[in-house]
Order: structure tokens, then C-alpha cells, then sequence
């Protein structure tokens, strides 16, 4: 609005011209558009393809973010949400990566939390593939075609996964519900000896007040037959 000359200038033209700030085929470039160009996607069908990727990712993440309530699914907005961004982004450097950190802590929470193979699995793979990182796994298996092409976007994978991770339901496993259980039993064992110990001293006050109740009106009585 403030400058629209510049603004037309940017989003009709300058937008598509990755090259300007390196070439978007660089293993560096964690994106979309990056595997389309190492897969030498290019032209309109490149940017009909980063167009409906990049639109199909967000919707998720948006649909995903308007359900979530509590302090929990917000941490995992905020790293589905990085995740989204970095994927659609023309331009994804490795160092853009930073949500890397919250995710693998949000993936180890609920690993712990569910206790589920899955969840384990998922947090260990992800954790896996941001600790290596493309360049270092590209220079591992470079005598590989294949391997070298799914190493070279390795973030990209990764945030796939970690998307799946935080959204994906999961239940609690056996083992959990029956820690679960016996820390319950456990805690009821604890307050059974005070509530019982509770309930010996409202009585030992119960039979004491009988009792003085009693001796009361035997004096009454007493004084009442001394009288006559």
C-alpha cells in the first residue's frame, strides 16, 4: 500500500528470481523449490508445483492451528507452522532451520509422554537427520546417486516427518496406563493410614463426649436424689 510500484515490482517479478541471492538448486537450499530444481523442474511447471505444494502445506498447518488449544498443541503450531514456512519459502537456507531445537524437544515430549514406537521412532529419525544435515551426509554417500539425491534434501524429509510427528494421534500404551494405574494405587495407599487415622480421632472424640455426656447425667441424677 505504501509503496506499490515496488511491491507490484517484487511479488510479479522479483519473487521468482532465487538466483538473485544464490541458485536455488544449491543442496543448502532446504526447500520446495530447491528439490524442484535438483530434480531440474524449472519454468512454469516449477511454479505451478511450488505454488500447490507450498498452498497445500500451509492449509494444513492453518486447519491444524485452528483445533489446538492449551499451552501443548501450541508448541506444536509453532514448530508445524516453521515447518510449513521453511517448505514453501523460494529461498530455505540450512541456517533458516532454526525451529530444529523445539522440534526435537517437542518430538522427545511426547515420545515420553505416549511412550508409543511410533513416537520414539519418529523423534530418533528426526533427530538423526538435523544432527548429520545434508552437506555431511551428501559427502558420506556421494559415491551413491540415490542416496545422494535423497541426502540432498535431507531438511526437507525431515520436516515432513516432523509435521507427521505432532499432528498424527496417538495413544498411550499399555505400560503407560499401568504405570498410570499404579502410581493411583499408590497414592490412595499413602492417604488411606492419615484419612483412617482421621477418622480414629473423630471417633476416640465421639466416645470421649458419650462418656462425659453419661457421668454428667449420673452427677445430675445424683443431686437430684440428694435433694428429694
Amino acid at each position: 500500500v505504501v509503496m506499490p510500484e515496488s511491491s507490484w515490482q517484487f511479488w510479479s517479478r522479483e519473487v521468482w528470481r532465487t538466483s538473485r541471492v544464490g541458485r536455488p538448486d544449491r543442496i543448502t537450499n532446504q526447500s520446495w523449490t530447491g528439490d524442484l530444481a535438483r530434480l531440474g523442474v524449472d519454468g512454469t511447471l516449477s511454479k505451478a508445483l511450488w505454488l500447490l505444494g507450498g498452498a497445500a502445506v500451509i492449509a494444513v498447518a492453518l486447519i491444524f492451528a485452528r483445533r489446538a488449544e492449551g499451552w501443548w498443541p501450541m508448541v506444536r503450531i509453532l514448530v508445524v507452522a516453521a515447518a510449513a514456512s521453511t517448505f514453501a519459502s523460494p529461498i530455505s537456507w540450512t541456517h533458516h532451520y532454526w525451529w530444529a531445537v523445539p522440534a526435537v524437544a517437542a518430538l522427545l515430549y511426547r515420545a515420553v509422554d505416549t511412550r508409543s514406537a511410533a513416537a520414539i521412532g519418529c523423534f530418533a529419525t528426526v533427530f538423526a537427520m538435523f544432527a548429520l544435515g545434508p552437506l555431511k551426509l551428501a559427502h558420506m554417500v556421494h559415491s551413491s546417486h540415490w542416496a545422494s539425491a535423497i541426502s540432498g534434501d535431507l531438511y526437507l524429509y525431515a520436516s515432513v516427518l516432523t509435521c507427521i510427528g505432532l499432528c498424527a494421534p496417538t495413544r498411550r500404551t499399555a505400560p503407560t496406563r499401568l504405570i498410570a494405574s499404579m502410581r493411583l494405587t499408590a497414592s490412595m495407599r499413602r492417604t488411606t493410614p492419615a484419612i483412617e487415622a482421621e477418622l480414629s480421632v473423630v471417633g476416640a472424640a465421639d466416645v470421649d463426649g458419650s462418656r462425659g455426656e453419661q457421668a454428667h447425667g449420673e452427677r445430675s441424677r445424683e443431686h437430684q436424689h440428694t435433694a428429694d
